[in-house]
Formats: C-alpha cells, structure tokens, sequence
C-alpha cells in the first residue's frame, strides 16, 4: 500500500500516464480536487484558491495576500458557490471526520492559510494509500514519509508545443511562452512555500526523461518499481 507523487513540467502531457498507471496498480488519481477540497472546506470560490495554485502563482501575490484580499469586490459579486462545488461534496460529507481538524482553521485569508490546509489535505489523502497525487508541493509535503514514491517528469519543450497549441489555440510561438512561464511559476510555487528547487532531482526517486520513453514504457517501469518497494 502506497502513494505515488508526481511533479511535472508544462510540456509533459501525464494524463494518459497517470490513468494508464492508477488503473495498472489500482490507485486513485487526485489532482486539481486538492483546490477544490479548500474550496469546499473554507466556502471561498475556486477562483480565490486557485490564485495561489502553483500554475498562477506570484510571489508579489503570495506575499501580498498578508495584508490585501485581491479578490474582495470579485467574491461580493457572486453568488454560485455552493452550486460550483457541489459535485465534490459527498466526498467531504463521507470524510467529514477526517476533516473535522481543518475544517476548524477553515478561512482562506492569505497563502499562509492556504500552504496549511493544503498540506492537510494532502496528509489526509495519503492516509487512504493507494493514491497518485499530482503536483501541488506533494514531494516536501510528503518527503519524509516511508511509503511514497515521488517522481519528476522532464521533456523537450517542443514536445508540449503542439498539445498546449491546440488544447488552448495558440500558435507555436504563444504555447511555448506559456510553457515557459508555467514552468516558473511551479518553480517559483515550491521556492516559495518550500525554499527548495523543483528541479532538484534529490527531491525525488526518479526523473523521467518523456522524451526518451513510450508510455506504456514508463507505466511499467513505474509499476515495477512501485513492486520492488512493496508498496503495491
């Protein structure tokens, strides 16, 4: 029984990797319903968490949150809420007890507020075991403990061009900007609540070059592994 956590750069395309890998080995896929989960919990609009997500972070921001809400005449405007988050509720009803010590410290006011919550969500996920978690610090949050296996994915920028082109209808040119700038906001992320560098490859047990490997390759590979360390 264990926890894969996976960290990537823009131009790596994991998504069929982590459904390939989560169906081989029987483990769940949590990924951008850690935002949501603060979302629910703390009753602040997805919008509000995601800005300080790893993909929109800003250090000015980050810092900033301490002593201005950005997004005060933005939340005085909405009213779709609880309709936005309902489709995650049942998870957190089921769960409430687990949840019961974060939903306490529950108000997102700052990233200070935010780092806590989503290192207990975090903490909390990884107890059920047999789960993938992708992104989101997981490799510091959970860096000490025994049974999870961090993995850093690396590519070519050219070969995310072409996915983030379409997917977002750029050109070449603007996708690879993108790439560029999403990349230094994950590393800027993990510097920021961290003090550590993404890039770091002690961070992790294994860097994977996609560039170098078929998929199905590095499903298997990661299986394997997965088996040697026993946490199958």
């Amino acid at each position: 029984m264990g926890v894969i956590t996976l960290s990537r750069q823009c131009n790596c395309d994991i998504r069929e990797i982590v459904v390939k890998l989560a169906d081989q080995l029987g483990y769940k896929i949590v990924d951008k319903e850690i935002i949501k989960y603060i979302s629910i919990i703390s009753e602040t609009s997805i919008e509000k968490i995601a800005a300080f997500d790893e993909e929109k972070h800003s250090n000015y921001r980050a810092s900033m949150s301490k002593y201005f809400d950005f997004d005060i005449f933005t939340e005085l405007m909405r009213s779709d809420l609880k309709q936005e988050q309902a489709e995650f509720k049942p998870y957190i009803e089921e769960n409430i007890n687990s949840f019961e010590d974060i939903i306490s410290d529950s108000t997102i006011v700052d990233s200070d507020s935010f780092k806590i919550m989503m290192e207990k969500i975090i903490r909390l996920v990884a107890q059920d075991n047999n789960v993938i978690i992708v992104g989101r610090g997981g490799q510091c949050v959970l860096q000490d403990v025994d049974n999870v296996l961090h993995v850093r994915f690396v590519s070519k920028i050219e070969d995310g061009v072409a996915s983030v082109s379409k997917e977002e209808n750029l050109n070449n040119e603007e996708a690879r900007n993108k790439i560029v700038e999403i990349n230094k906001r994950r590393k800027k992320f993990l510097k920021y609540y961290y003090k550590q560098n993404i890039e770091d490859p002690l961070l992790y047990h294994i860097v994977i070059n996609m560039s170098k490997f078929q998929t199905g390759e590095i499903v298997n590979a990661i299986s394997d592994i997965i088996q040697i360390k026993g946490l199958d």
